[in-house]
């Protein structure tokens, strides 16, 4: 039985956050937020924005931004570790690679959530300053909406980032054009299928942009649960496919 140093979790750790708290990184997040800031200045800004600005964030914000840049985070932690110059320590290492690979995903996780929290914060500062109705009790819901998509996402990330190292983005692209947004909008139960139907679902009664509840649709708890099952799933394959993989100088052999 292969024995798991008490220390790996925190030399993952370290080294995600070592290249997550760089000038680089910050500088990105920086104007990635002031980016969305003056985008939402100039929405809120006009006619009917104050009102409209629940609706245009979901489908902008929590429905395509938060999931497409997580997805990049995610898949983006991974491949830095699978470089030559990483992969030859990483993984000559005692500890077992799907291991590994949920350490990884924790220790990244952490980080992306204080990333997006930024974003966030710039999002309710702006809604407040122009008084958007209905903001206190939306809170609640962003931040959960935030928090379940930016896990989902990096999940995602991670799981194309083992199985296609080289076309992941791609892939990606591909996955979310055809069942995020292809099967998310079909009007029947085919949409269950789209994690950010999901998302787009938690805060449909701050909204009302998802329309009427549908026979059979889930309870909250119940579209809670379908997001951190498909994140768990995703995990699961991702690390027992990325065990079955042989890393060599960052590259990989097929199974």
């Amino acid at each position: 039985m292969t024995r798991i140093p008490s220390h790996a979790f925190g030399g993952i750790w370290r080294l995600t956050a070592s290249r997550s708290l760089s000038a680089r990184h910050l500088a990105s997040l920086l104007g990635l937020v002031a980016v969305m800031a003056v985008i939402l200045g100039a929405f809120l800004h006009s006619k009917n924005g104050p009102e409209r600005y629940l609706g245009f964030v979901t489908g902008l914000y929590f429905t395509f931004l938060v999931p497409l840049m997580a997805f990049l985070s995610g898949s983006g932690a991974l491949r830095e570790d699978l470089k030559p110059a990483s992969a030859d320590y990483l993984f000559t290492r005692s500890l077992p690679r799907p291991l590994y690979l949920l350490f990884k995903y924790a220790a990244h996780l952490v980080l992306a959530q204080l990333d997006f929290l930024a974003a966030l914060a710039v999002l309710i500062t702006a809604a407040s300053v122009w008084h958007a109705p209905d903001l206190g009790r939306a809170i609640p819901a962003m931040v959960l909406a935030q928090a379940l998509g930016v896990a989902v996402f990096s999940a995602l990330g991670f799981l194309f980032a083992v199985i296609s190292p080289r076309f992941h983005v791609i892939w990606g692209l591909l996955y979310g054009g055809v069942v995020e947004k292809g099967f998310g909008n079909i009007p029947m139960q085919l949409n269950r299928l789209s994690m950010t139907h999901q998302i787009g679902l938690l805060l449909e009664p701050l909204t009302k942009a998802g329309g009427p509840a549908q026979a059979g649709e889930f309870t909250l708890a119940g579209r809670i649960g379908i997001l951190l099952a498909f994140t768990a799933g995703t995990l699961l394959v991702a690390a027992f496919t990325f065990g079955r993989q042989e890393v060599v100088t960052g590259g990989r052999a097929e199974v």
